[in-house]
């Protein structure tokens, strides 16, 4: 989600806290909570468009909380512990949306519930506001295909595939790639673990020798690969010695020196 998304989010969530029962309406001010599924680079941008609206709507008080752990059960803790504080409206990035609609639900029952950057549609939320990441998923692929057009290995890397967005985003480059010469030789999860993550991009170089293509479908991912192995060992590796690094969801989006960008020019 770009950085004016964000801000739509936020817009978002005031519009639909006005329409929270007429009891939480009564507040003098109205708490809104944005829970995120990881500590990340991704998310400090929208931390930013957070204390913007605050200085914007001085009648809500709306905060981040990041998880310690970045868990379904630790997202659970945290919507009981927003739920005593009966917060007019919350929106969450769910982890595990499958294992978490009875505590989103719960939410959605008490106050104003909408899901961002990755949906639970299963719950009872009142709207989604986020990226189409089948979609996005297909536009990966296809800049698959442009940065290899004469085919090769291609590994994923992500969080977990329990979220809706990364589940999505695969399949959307499963579809763009079907029938072509890129074959996709696994999926490699980390639980949002920055060490686990740049172990994975290690691990893909020193066992898949003929390794032309990683791809991290999100920041931490992204950020841990060009960190650990892929960032300076691509010599020697897949067919003449070239390996592409593409990422999905680059950190800072767009950023002209994010390193992302310096080394994806070079290749």
């Amino acid at each position: 989600m770009r950085r004016r998304d964000f801000h739509t989010v936020v817009g978002g969530g005031l519009a639909l806290g006005l329409a929270a029962p007429a009891a939480l309406r009564a507040q003098p001010k109205r708490s809104l909570a944005f829970v995120v599924n990881v500590s990340a680079d991704f998310w400090t941008i929208a931390r930013r468009g957070i204390e913007k609206a605050n200085r914007e709507h001085p009648d809500f008080d709306m905060e981040m909380i990041i998880p310690g752990q970045a868990s379904a059960a630790e997202q659970r803790r945290i919507l009981d512990e927003l739920l005593a504080r009966r917060v007019a409206g919350v929106a969450i990035s769910a982890i595990n949306p499958a294992s978490q609609t009875e505590v989103l639900n719960r939410v959605a029952a008490q106050s104003v519930l909408f899901t961002t950057d990755s949906d639970a549609p299963a719950s009872n939320r009142m709207v989604y506001i986020g990226t189409d990441n089948v979609a996005a998923g297909r536009k990966a692929g296809e800049q698959m295909k442009q940065a290899m057009p004469e085919g090769g290995r291609a590994m994923l890397f992500v969080g977990t595939m329990d979220a809706d967005n990364a589940r999505e985003r695969v399949q959307g480059i499963r579809e763009a790639l079907q029938g072509g010469n890129i074959e996709i030789v696994d999926v490699r999860t980390d639980e949002s673990d920055f060490a686990r993550a740049r172990r994975n991009a290690e691990d893909a170089l020193a066992r898949e020798r003929n390794l032309n293509m990683m791809v991290g479908l999100l920041g931490l991912q992204h950020s841990a690969d060009l960190s650990g192995g892929a960032g300076g060992r691509a010599a020697g590796t897949g067919e003449g010695g070239r390996l592409r690094r593409r990422c999905a969801d680059p950190p800072g989006r767009g950023g002209r020196h994010h390193p992302f960008h310096r080394r994806a020019a070079a290749l």
